[in-house]
């Protein structure tokens, strides 16, 4: 409780940053984007649909750059 996410959201991106080699020269990396609909995560007694998922992929580096559940 006592973490602020703002704070633990700059310096970890900060490490990544640092350890994984992004070029600081305005080099691009190639972004994947991609979306997904979890099977079977839908509840159709309570009316509800299935999860969907995007998430983004720095392919050069080899890492996942975040994941979010969407409507």
């Amino acid at each position: 409780m006592t973490l602020k996410p703002s704070a633990f959201q700059a310096c970890f991106e900060d490490w990544i940053k640092r350890i994984s080699g992004i070029p600081t020269d305005g080099d691009l990396d190639i972004i994947a984007i991609d979306g997904k609909a979890l099977r079977r995560s839908h509840d159709r007694a309570a009316g509800l649909g299935p999860l969907f998922l995007v998430s983004a992929w720095a392919v050069q580096r080899g890492i996942s750059l975040g994941q979010l559940a969407t409507a």
